[in-house]
């Protein structure tokens, strides 16, 4: 089965069972026409991003980075279903829910430190009930400019 040239915007996954394979004498083969690039896209575009005004936002950012900080109201572009951030079995294999894409680059989650790990200050709870959480009692970032 040959797709046509284009975006293909999905609004439900693409569930393919056994026979959607065909047969080992005839199996069925899905791809772009020769030359041609299709994309299956499940996203949804953002639109009406605007600055960040929140006094108390914006207090925790560096004020050179202030003008580079975003926000779009998800809910009101009909966007309610946020994914549920689970952790994965190995290192990398977590599944961070909601995603973002920009220029069809993933964007990575907000965090800090960037890269790597901060290390001062982490502690166990002493209510076992809450185990494995870690609390942090980490400085202010110094810059999240970029």
């Amino acid at each position: 089965m040959e797709l046509a040239d284009g975006i293909y915007k999905m609004t439900q996954p693409l569930n393919l069972n056994p026979q959607d394979s065909g047969t080992e004498e005839a199996p069925i083969v899905y791809r772009a026409r020769q030359g041609q690039e299709v994309r299956l896209v499940g996203g949804r575009v953002i639109s009406s991003w605007k600055t960040v005004t929140d006094a108390g936002v914006l207090a925790r950012i560096d004020e050179q980075a202030r003008r580079n900080v975003l926000q779009a109201d998800l809910r009101a572009q009909g966007v309610d279903n946020f994914g549920e951030m689970r952790a994965g079995d190995t290192w990398g294999s977590s599944s961070p829910g909601l995603e973002l894409s920009f220029q069809d680059e993933p964007m990575t989650l907000a965090r800090w430190p960037n890269q790597g790990f901060e290390r001062n200050g982490l502690y166990a709870s002493d209510d076992r009930a809450s185990w494995p959480v870690l609390h942090a009692v980490l400085p202010k970032p110094t810059s999240l400019a970029p």
